[in-house]
């Protein structure tokens, strides 16, 4: 049982260790890769439990903080 605890402790270790070191890079869009057709996925648009109404309000603010 000790060794089996201590493989996964390695093997944990190991495993975090190499996303520290070697993390996944985030990247623009270019322009040719844009789709105006899919700003959102269909089921994100359509999942209700998404926001509340308080976070769809604060979402709103934080876009647009002074209406006319």
């Amino acid at each position: 049982m000790k060794r089996i605890l201590l493989f996964l402790g390695v093997a944990l270790t190991g495993g975090l260790f190499g996303l520290l070191v070697n993390p996944v890079r985030a990247a623009a869009v270019s322009g040719s890769d844009w789709n105006a057709a899919r700003i959102i996925d269909d089921s994100v648009f359509f999942n209700s439990f998404a926001m509340d109404v308080s976070g769809v309000q604060a979402f709103l603010n934080a876009k647009v903080p002074v209406c006319d």
